[in-house]
């Protein structure tokens, strides 16, 4: 603690996000994360990361986004049928 200030921690950047860094500097990590050069950071994560449950997800999201697509369209032509019907241009 420093002239008054109960913690350090606000004034030490975290490596919350990725890219690349800019200046020398003290900087804040965490449990699991990975530091190094571009071609290490490839060659750790795809040694160390299983993705099946982020690819699970995301093939659940495309489902549901191409029902929705579909909805959409379904609603839309159910619409302009309203439309055409009152007589409206």
């Amino acid at each position: 603690m420093f002239g008054g200030e109960t913690s350090i921690e606000p004034t030490v950047p975290a490596l919350a996000e990725g890219g690349t860094v800019l200046q020398t500097g003290v900087a804040k990590v965490h449990k699991g994360e990975f530091i190094g050069q571009p071609n290490q950071l490839q060659q750790n994560v795809g040694s160390q990361t299983d993705m099946t449950e982020t690819n699970a997800l995301l093939k659940k999201l495309v489902e549901y986004n191409k029902k929705l697509i579909d909805d959409n369209v379904t609603l839309m032509g159910k619409l302009t049928n309203k439309v055409g019907d009152l007589g409206v241009t």
